[in-house]
């Protein structure tokens, strides 16, 4: 008895086979687009690391220039005070010229 290749068979056979071959070129697609999106992610967070570190710089150069600004602020303080002895040495001059203004009203009575 001889068996004759069942034609259908083959054909749906090779359906399959034909449809597992587009599958498998739409997964390869797939792949690729996720590698795309994979390497622009990349890119992104170069570019995030790129921020921040100018962030940082940024920041440290605030620091920089608030300390800055404290050492002035510091001078500033020594100046007023420095300005607050000058005046009570004014008011005391001041005080001693009305002593002297009232002695001499003193002696013009």
């Amino acid at each position: 008895m001889m068996v004759t290749p069942n034609i259908g068979h083959w054909a749906w056979g090779i359906e399959k086979l034909s449809l597992s071959v587009e599958v498998l070129n739409w997964n390869v697609e797939v792949l690729n687009w996720n590698l795309e999106v994979l390497n622009w992610n990349v890119e992104v967070l170069n570019w995030n690391v790129e921020v921040l570190n100018w962030n940082v710089e940024v920041l440290n150069w605030n620091v920089e220039v608030l300390n800055w600004n404290v050492e002035v602020l510091n001078w500033n303080v020594e100046v007023l005070n420095w300005n607050l002895e000058v005046l009570n040495w004014n008011v005391e001059v001041l005080n001693s010229n009305v002593e002297v203004l009232n002695s001499n009203v003193e002696v013009l009575n």
